[in-house]
């Protein structure tokens, strides 16, 4: 059957962002720059199925003995390539709009 979603919708619908990770994203990201990406919560509001991981999960950081000594933000991520569909749809309803205005 065909797709239900509203392809423009979802890919209007979603903010590029420029943003700085803060010291909770763990050592390895803290101070990154990043330009032109999503914020994987804010996609999961859109369009959960494109993201991998949990909305505000955290893990522990732990010592060389492993004892916890901290937590930092398990990182969710984005998956472009399922947003791939979603495109190739919103094309197809504008497609379908031009024509309609042709």
């Amino acid at each position: 059957v065909d797709t239900s979603i509203n392809g423009l919708s979802i890919i209007n619908s979603l903010k590029i962002r420029d943003f700085t990770w803060n010291a909770t994203a763990g050592k390895a990201r803290e101070d990154l720059q990043v330009k032109a990406q999503y914020i994987a919560d804010e996609v999961y509001e859109v369009y959960p199925l494109a993201v991998t991981g949990t909305p505000g999960a955290m893990k522990d950081i732990k010592d060389d003995e492993g004892n916890k000594i901290g937590e930092e933000i398990d990182a969710m991520g984005v998956g472009d390539g399922r947003l791939i569909s979603v495109l190739i749809k919103s094309v197809q309803e504008l497609s379908a709009k031009v024509t309609a205005l042709e």
